[in-house]
């Protein structure tokens, strides 16, 4: 006869969620109860047959239970290969390929032409080859070491290739040891190399004016500080070893136009007349030096030397040093020297051109 029984199955199972820069994390599930009631109605001998399909759906868990953790042991063991064929890349890959360094500018054509093949360590030589889009222009070896250039490079080598002088693009590569090579490169004449530079230098200085000649067509700048045109002079300040100022200005001149010149490194809008003599003095010798940038460069300069001419102190034959404004600098009370009197301020020339003290 049939008797009521209870045979529970239970499994346990995992889920997990995951948001897009949450870490994955997994919670149990609940136990899943598969529950067979038999009533007293039932014969013994379908008890005994829901009996054994009850062993076998067990076993056949059970299988599958030892299935997976065979399979879990498996993918743990190809992860912890896997990590460490990582690791051992890993540490190849901690000493650097070789790096090939050019003057990115270009070479003129009649100058030294030097490249750089940086190295871990160092060898016995170093074989190279200058490439055209069409072929090799030049091979060759160096053993020429210059030392270290950091803990990752210690050795650093000097590839020269002056005897190449034809205008044209090229490149430098390594042929041993390793494999590199560098960026395309230029050899060609002045204008070619550096009339990109002489020109995005005359810009910033544009983009730096100050007073009403302003170029609206760089950063659309406007006229600025307009009040230095009636600016006053003062005594030289005091200041203490962090650059506060004691005490109050002491006004002794003025007004005086000090208006226009350049602000001063890009970040404020002060003026100096030290650093803004500096950089006039180079536009205009690189000007005399270089016809094809010179129409350029003295546009700019001579804005710059206006400004500087406004500074200069004829009673004195000096600049004074005395702050006005921005910290421009002036003579009191007095205007821009002539040319005349400019050129009775110069001290007497020696035989050697040279002034005296």
């Amino acid at each position: 006869m049939g008797a009521p029984n209870r045979v529970v199955v239970t499994t346990m199972s995992s889920g997990a969620r995951r948001c897009d820069n949450d870490a994955v994390a997994s919670r149990a599930g609940a136990p899943a109860e598969v529950t067979f009631r038999v009533r007293s109605t039932i014969p013994a001998w379908a008890y005994a047959a829901l009996a054994t399909v009850t062993a076998a759906i067990l076993a056949t868990l059970a299988s599958a239970a030892s299935a997976s953790a065979a399979s879990a042991s498996a993918a743990s063991a190809s992860a912890a290969s896997a990590s460490a064929a990582s690791a051992s890349a890993a540490s190849a890959s901690a000493v650097p390929g070789p790096v090939v360094r050019i003057n990115q500018v270009g070479y003129p054509a009649d100058a030294p032409k030097v490249a750089f093949a940086m190295l871990p360590r160092k060898v016995a030589g170093v074989r190279f080859e200058v490439t055209t889009p069409y072929g090799v222009a030049y091979r060759g070896t160096s053993t020429d070491d210059l030392g270290s250039w950091n803990s990752r490079y210690g050795a650093v080598y000097q590839l020269s290739f002056s005897g190449v002088n034809t205008p044209g693009q090229y490149q430098v590569k390594l042929v041993s040891p390793g494999n590199a090579a560098s960026g395309a490169f230029i050899i060609g004449d002045g204008m070619q190399l550096y009339g990109q530079l002489a020109g995005n230098a005359v810009r910033y200085f544009t983009s730096e004016r100050d007073g009403p000649d302003v170029d609206p067509a760089v950063l659309d700048r406007q006229p600025a500080n307009l009040t230095d045109e009636r600016a006053n002079v003062y005594a030289d300040p005091r200041y203490d070893s962090n650059d506060n100022l004691l005490g109050t200005l002491k006004k002794i001149g003025g007004p005086v136009d000090v208006s226009g010149g350049w602000f001063d490194a890009g970040g404020g809008y002060e003026k100096f007349a030290y650093t803004a003599s500096y950089a006039d003095a180079l536009m205009l010798a690189a000007a005399r030096d270089n016809p094809g940038f010179s129409a350029m460069l003295r546009s700019e300069a001579e804005f710059g030397l206006r400004w500087i001419t406004k500074l200069w102190d004829p009673a004195r034959c000096s600049r004074r040093r005395r702050p006005v404004s921005r910290s421009a600098r002036t003579w009191p009370g007095g205007s821009p020297p002539t040319s005349r009197s400019a050129r009775s301020c110069r001290p007497p020339l020696t035989r050697r051109g040279h002034g005296t003290s």
